[in-house]
């Protein structure tokens, strides 16, 4: 099986389990994993690393969503993400964007009138930095972090040296369900 029938083959299988989790829990859920799945791959992409520690930032990119121009800024910043970051090089982050769209009108995936208006737009950045004492359950991130401090120093890498809480992309799950706590 060559590479692509079987990159094809997974995405439909994905889309398959999507769709069987909409109907037989809800679409809400089903629309949930999709966003998640949506948010690591752009967190692949390398984002999170340009942007700071995942979660700790709002790059306010709702409007990008709704307008398709997200697909655009982040296929052009996988080239090369520092370069092309809207951050730090706004100038370079627009051109690489109309680049992108361009290519999207030559393969027919926009039409001419969608890239005119997309390529006229700036990029808006709402970018906040926000602190540990903002967000959701402050009390309860602050208790698990002093947990967590404690078990890195019983648990080690596998190489033994520690673990570092903020850096080494530790997931912590809890049983907490915030839609339920509010």
């Amino acid at each position: 099986m060559n590479d692509s029938i079987k990159t094809y083959s997974l995405f439909a299988a994905v889309l398959f389990l999507i769709v069987i989790t909409g109907i037989i829990q809800s679409w809400n859920s089903a629309l949930f994993i999709l966003n998640m799945g949506l948010i690591s791959a752009v967190m692949a992409l390398g984002v999170n690393l340009q942007w700071g520690i995942a979660g700790l930032l709002n790059v306010g990119i709702m409007g990008f969503v709704g307008l398709g121009g997200l697909a655009a800024v982040l296929v052009g910043m996988a080239k090369n993400p520092s370069l092309y970051n809207p951050k730090r090089f706004p100038e370079n982050a627009l051109k690489r964007r109309n680049v992108v769209l361009g290519q999207m009108y030559r393969n027919g995936i926009i039409d001419e009138a969608k890239k005119d208006s997309l390529s006229i737009l700036p990029i808006e950045l709402d970018f906040k930095r926000t602190n540990h004492n903002d967000g959701l359950a402050p009390y309860f991130r602050e208790f698990l972090r002093r947990y967590m401090k404690d078990w890195l120093k019983e648990n080690k890498k596998p190489d033994g040296s520690q673990y570092n809480i903020y850096v080494d992309g530790l997931k912590i799950y809890t049983t907490i369900d915030s839609r339920m706590q509010q």
